[in-house]
């Protein structure tokens, strides 16, 4: 009688059962973690407003910081990470956010918060730069879509969890906040030892890096004034220019000459610009005008990301039917129609101005 043949060992790996395994369990954990503790912070920042008698703008300069620090580091990371190996950028940024939000925890002001905060979100960006490249050099081809998709699970798992955590971690103190992430981290950087990845024959492009940086400053810095947003503009595109010209670009410019590719980055962008205050701004405005309790404040907040957790699997199915070109334009039509929403649904509670 023939025996079954037996399948090889890295295709009947799963996470946790080989030092591969183990990072793939760890990946998954880091990215749970940024957006957890993204959203849970935002349930947060009305509790922490008043601990530190601060303005809602000043609270919700958290946030920009983080994913300021975040912005700004992700490219130049990805590229050290490129040269020197992703397995070692990629345990440094887990002890580098690991120690930015353990400093969080202890905050005396608000200043030494938001240099924690800036802290952790370097070495969030050394994960995000690392996590995904390794994920596909350790993976075998074969289950090489199921760990990804893994991958996206964990990312809509945190962005569910987040407020709902949220809300209840700060009807105790808002500090309680950063312990799940510090937890995590610190299960992710021990799951992560014992595999080395090497880098490549390079260098990291100082230059554009600083330029770069400069740049999201800039931007970030101009949003209410018309002359930094140029000097933002001027200087993005000088360091275009630059890159253009360098072997080892911090980005490839001639991956925008694909028009899909420069359309879907700016239908990334500006989605992302249109939801991205959503979550803190409607936080502090039902906790602070409506006097909600955070727990039901996490609820509600947890509505959007639970149904992106749902149907993005089916958009995906129906993307396999139908040209993504028109699956993704319906998003962005369901999206714009929604925010619409939102705002007659204020106006109506004359929460803000009706529109004229």
């Amino acid at each position: 009688m023939a025996q079954p043949r037996k399948r090889p060992a890295e295709d009947r790996a799963v996470p946790g059962s080989s030092p591969g395994g183990r990072i793939i369990t760890s990946i998954l954990l880091s990215s749970f973690i940024t957006p957890f503790f993204g959203t849970a912070l935002s349930i947060a920042l009305p509790q922490l407003a008043r601990e530190f008698t601060a303005s809602a703008a000043a609270a919700l300069g958290l946030l920009v910081v983080s994913n300021a620090a975040i912005a700004i580091s992700v490219l130049p990371m990805g590229q050290l990470a490129d040269v020197r190996g992703h397995s070692g950028v990629y345990r440094t940024g887990l002890l580098i956010a690991l120690a930015g939000f353990t400093a969080a925890v202890f905050a005396s002001s608000l200043i030494w918060l938001y240099a924690a905060l800036a802290t952790a979100g370097v070495g969030q960006a050394m994960i995000f730069a690392s996590n995904n490249a390794l994920l596909v050099q350790l993976t075998p081809p074969k289950r090489r879509a199921s760990v990804i998709g893994l991958n996206s699970a964990a990312v809509y798992l945190g962005l569910v969890s987040g407020p709902l955590a949220g809300g209840v971690l700060t009807e105790v103190n808002w500090r309680l906040v950063f312990t799940p992430a510090i937890a995590m981290l610190t299960a992710s950087y021990l799951l992560s030892r014992g595999v080395e990845t090497k880098g490549t024959a390079g260098g990291v492009d100082v230059l554009g890096s600083l330029l770069w940086g400069v740049t999201v400053v800039v931007l970030i810095l101009g949003v209410r004034t018309p002359a930094l947003i140029t000097l933002g503009l001027v200087t993005l595109c000088l360091t275009f220019l630059i890159e253009v010209k360098k072997p080892q670009p911090l980005v490839n410019p001639s991956a925008f000459r694909n028009p899909i590719f420069t359309a879907s980055v700016i239908a990334s962008f500006l989605n992302y610009l249109s939801t991205a205050s959503l979550t803190p701004a409607l936080s502090l405005l039902l906790q602070e005008l409506y006097s909600m309790p955070s727990k039901i404040v996490g609820w509600v907040l947890s509505t959007p990301a639970l149904a992106m957790a749902i149907l993005a699997p089916i958009a995906g199915r129906v993307c396999d039917r139908v040209p993504p070109l028109y699956v993704a334009s319906g998003g962005s039509a369901v999206l714009a129609g929604g925010l619409l929403l939102c705002i007659y649904s204020l106006e109506s509670l004359q929460i803000i101005p009706r529109c004229s």
